[in-house]
């Protein structure tokens, strides 16, 4: 037998299996949503950092290294362009 709205056999699950099962599904999915959120926000304090780095600090090592010899140049740094990707719906 099917749920007539579906169309899928869900219709015939216990409730209390049901409920059970979307609380391990949010005890999963809440916390990677998260850890996605965090990365992110990390992504963009990186790119914060970089860019403030680029403008205010650079052009002084820049003219320290073109009037002294220096053993090693500094690395250059990029920003990272891609987000983490989020689960579309986390059961808020």
């Amino acid at each position: 037998m099917s749920d007539l709205r579906t169309g899928h056999a869900w219709g015939r699950v216990p409730i209390g299996l049901a409920h059970a099962l979307n609380t391990r599904f949010l005890n999963v999915i809440k916390p990677i949503a998260d850890a996605g959120d965090k990365l992110g926000k990390s992504v963009d304090a990186y790119n914060q950092a970089i860019g403030s780095m680029e403008t205010r600090l650079m052009p002084a090592l820049r003219k320290l290294t073109d009037s002294v010899v220096v053993s090693e140049e500094p690395p250059t740094l990029e920003p990272i362009e891609r987000n983490p990707r989020l689960p579309l719906d986390v059961g808020e």
